[in-house]
């Protein structure tokens, strides 16, 4: 993130909705902590999208910025720890689950 790479991240709606947490917003701010717990930068979302995960697009994996950035990268990661997720809120991952698509700017670095 602090590089520029990863300048998006993805979540399972069910997960959101199962903790009954509020979904992302644009304009949102966010402080991203170190394993210490020292601020290294504030994030503001700039872009929030529903969609279902078969529809996660070559683009998005590569704004992800993880593994080799490539689709099949982001596909294979992410059913695996979106198939967790559901095991834990009671659910089936299926190819159509709805994933927020969050993208964002860094405002503020260490």
């Amino acid at each position: 993130m602090l590089r520029g790479e990863k300048r998006a991240t993805a979540g399972l709606k069910w997960s959101y909705e199962a903790e009954d947490e509020s979904l992302p917003e644009i304009g949102q701010l966010s402080v991203i902590t170190n394993w210490n717990g020292d601020p290294q930068c504030i994030v503001e979302v700039t872009s929030v999208e529903i969609m279902p995960y078969n529809e996660v697009s070559a683009d998005f994996a590569i704004e992800e910025g993880e593994g080799d950035k490539s689709l099949e990268f982001w596909r294979r990661v992410h059913w695996e720890f979106f198939s967790m997720e559901c095991a834990d809120i009671g659910r089936e991952p299926t190819k159509d689950m709805p994933v927020i698509l969050e993208k964002f700017k860094i405002r503020w670095k260490e």
